[in-house]
């Protein structure tokens, strides 16, 4: 006749509820409309058609004629036919498959087996059998499939003596005979495309098993504003017939096969790559809430469990993204820029795409092991000055300052720590108040000049009962006798370009009275300028961080005789 369902067979309590329920839930094949409901021991339910089993039992158990039984499963396939859609059933009964199996031309049967000794203390367990009607029960059911599935083509799925993941069993079923999962590429470029994109990438994705491809013109999706773009590639993939979108940016390289994760049958996986921060810091595309109001912190993926293969987030990257069908069907224009009530952008496309799906219901994830080079135009010495969120330290946490932007980096701290533990310092003086005086005042007593003294209040209030003390001055003069002081710290105030009054005077009061002096965002030509003039010469540049412009270096007031 043609016709093609999935028949699963096997023993009970070797896995068959298993495979019909990843059949019906996960791989779109209808298992039954009336389906036997889900008890103590079975709490994900049996996934048996009550249509097929009631016919099969009263053939069996009750005296249906054999001509009665054939002609209601005749209607009952006619009628999952009509559907237009795949279907399959669960066949309780074994020694019917060998009449099933003469109504079809190429059924897909799946055989459920699992070890025996397993098989019958789960069946002594469930129900109520003693050892001798296990054993009976399992003959019964094992050998008719034996000898009727003997030379026949069909796919076993052994359960070992460990149930298998879901995802194995989904992989095993669509490599043997599902239909390929149609993906839709669309590679986001301005008029050219990587090697690395056409030597590596593209032959990765059109290897992976059960897939068809179908990769969308590039002149197509070279358009502008972004938002758009996505929007437009969004509305050709729904009016195709495919399964998921998979979307990468020109300047995104997945070292690994991303399409593999398909099978993980996830609403959206975010593929991460690393990106600049206007923090300063390099970080993976994948946040999470920090349980403020709309408030983000990139993932540590140094500081998860290696084992875990996707991680659950609330945001990622859409440079290499992977999203099923269901989500941008019931998200109307998916990507956009999120704005304030001023109309001033408040999340960009990614996050915001993120947040109207979790709004939605969806749910978001990453695969840590799956990442991607980000291509970006960037001077290297530019490198050596970013932070980078991978084996983060969270001496801020405390105080609840984040590092970098107007706060010093870690990359900071490893270089000034190491040397505040080797002097020993029991007077710090620092120009600008920030993280800095609440760390430093953990190892000595600082006094700190701010010229803002709201904020100044603030980070007093934050470094709690730690020896610091705060002063505000005008960023020239400080009428007080300073004294001695073992370190100097210049971090203030802000340069001129940002509006400040720039860090001429506090590099020059720290030369008067302080023996050793570090210096932060060293390498900017202002700071540049008033080093050559307060300490070159009188002092020795002992170290720096590196040669970016916001790098620290470490002064030491030469002796007498060098």
């Amino acid at each position: 006749m043609g016709l093609d369902p999935y028949i699963v067979v096997g023993t009970g309590r070797s896995g068959t509820s298993t495979v019909a329920r990843i059949l019906h839930e996960k791989l779109d094949v209808f298992m039954g409309e009336s389906l036997k409901p889900a008890d103590g021991f079975n709490p994900q339910g049996y996934y048996e058609d009550q249509e097929f089993r009631a016919l099969d039992f009263a053939f069996h158990d009750d005296g249906l004629a054999e001509k009665d039984w054939l002609r209601g499963v005749l209607n009952l396939i006619e009628k999952r036919n009509a559907m237009g859609r795949r279907w399959g059933f669960k066949l309780l009964l074994a020694h019917l498959l060998g009449q099933y199996l003469a109504l079809f031309d190429n059924p897909k049967i799946i055989r459920c087996v699992r070890d025996k000794e397993l098989v019958l203390k789960s069946l002594m367990r469930c129900y109520g059998m003693d050892k001798a009607e296990a054993e009976e029960f399992w003959y019964i059911r094992e050998k008719p499939l034996d000898r009727i599935l003997a030379g026949r083509k069909h796919l076993v799925i052994d359960f070992g003596a460990e149930r298998l993941e879901d995802q194995e069993i989904m992989n095993t079923i669509i490599r043997r005979f599902g239909r390929p999962i149609k993906i839709y590429l669309a590679v986001l470029n301005r008029g050219w495309l990587r090697r690395e994109f056409a030597w590596n990438t593209l032959p990765m994705l059109k290897s992976t098993e059960g897939i068809e491809l179908y990769w969308e013109n590039p002149n197509i999706t070279w358009a502008n504003p972004i938002s758009s773009n996505r929007n437009c590639i969004t509305k050709r993939f729904l009016n195709s017939d495919c399964d998921f979108l998979l979307m990468i940016d020109d300047d995104i390289v997945p070292y690994y096969n991303i399409l593999e994760y398909v099978y993980a049958d996830k609403d959206i996986i975010g593929f991460p790559a690393k990106v600049r921060q206007k923090a300063g810091e390099l970080n993976w595309v994948a946040y999470q809430g920090d349980g403020k109001e709309e408030g983000y912190y990139a993932v540590d993926f140094a500081a998860i469990d290696p084992d875990i293969q996707l991680l659950k987030v609330d945001i990622v990257g859409t440079g290499a993204i992977l999203i099923k069908r269901k989500v941008l069907e019931d998200l109307k224009a998916p990507f956009h820029i999120e704005f304030d009530e001023d109309g001033i952008s408040k999340f960009g496309t990614d996050f915001a795409f993120c947040r109207k799906a979790r709004a939605a219901g969806f749910e978001v994830y990453t695969a840590p092991h799956m990442i991607c080079e980000h291509i970006k135009q960037l001077g290297l010495i530019d490198i050596q000055g970013r932070d980078d969120s991978d084996y983060r330290d969270h001496s801020p946490g405390r105080y609840n300052i984040p590092w970098g932007q107007f706060a010093i980096m870690q990359r900071d701290w490893y270089f000034m720590k190491p040397i505040i533990e080797e002097i020993k310092p029991k007077r710090i003086l620092e120009f600008g108040a920030g993280l800095s005086s609440c760390l430093m005042s953990e190892m000595a007593e600082v006094v700190s000049y701010e010229m803002d003294e709201e904020y100044a209040k603030e980070i007093k209030e934050k470094a709690g009962d730690n020896p610091l003390e705060i002063k505000i001055w005008d960023g020239e003069e400080i009428e007080d006798d300073l004294g001695g002081f073992d370190l100097a710290f210049v971090d203030g105030p802000q340069g001129v370009v940002t509006g400040g009054t720039g860090r001429q005077h506090s590099i020059r009061i720290a030369s008067e009275v302080a023996d050793r002096i570090i210096v932060h965002d060293a390498g900017r030509r202002d700071e540049m300028q008033w080093q050559e003039k307060y300490l070159r010469g009188k002092f020795k540049l002992e170290r720096r961080s590196g040669y970016y412009q916001t790098a620290c270096h470490y002064w030491v007031r030469k002796k007498e005789d060098e």
